[in-house]
């Protein structure tokens, strides 16, 4: 990461930013609390793995850790660069209620459908910026 890399606002509306920007190794879209606005809750980072990785998101969640420390978050998954949990395009989504999953299909046999993941619970202002980092990722995929 240099002092010089790129922002681009996508999204600032409802408490809510979307931006991205590149540590080297491509973009990661970076969703998260508008801080002028009010303490940091959230941040979610989906990237495009890299050109060698075949078309796959890797997506890091940081919250909240504790009522006690308002605005000090804690990562709760690894990092885009670091993660072996990866997830096709249709993998990830939200709801329109807010509900944040990623279920990877894991590699098995073919008549075994074994998926392993999370979900997260976010506000409705998230789910429209949400949408939009997902759609932006997987733009920036790799092509097949």
């Amino acid at each position: 990461m240099n002092d010089h890399q790129p922002w681009i606002q996508h999204y600032r509306a409802n408490g809510v930013v979307l931006n991205e920007t590149d540590y080297g190794y491509g973009p990661v879209f970076i969703l998260g609390d508008d801080l002028a606005e009010k303490e940091q809750q959230y941040v979610i980072k989906i990237s495009p793995s890299r050109p060698d990785g075949g078309r796959r998101l890797a997506v890091a969640v940081a919250l909240q850790w504790s009522d006690k420390q308002p605005g000090e978050i804690a990562d709760y998954t690894l990092q885009p660069e670091s993660s072996c949990l990866d997830c096709a395009p249709g993998e990830l989504e939200i709801s329109d209620s807010g509900l944040l999953s990623m279920m990877a299909r894991q590699d098995t046999a073919s008549s075994i459908h074994y998926c392993c993941g999370w979900m997260l619970q976010l506000p409705i202002a998230y789910v429209e910026p949400a949408r939009q980092a997902i759609a932006l990722a997987i733009a920036a995929l790799p092509k097949e």
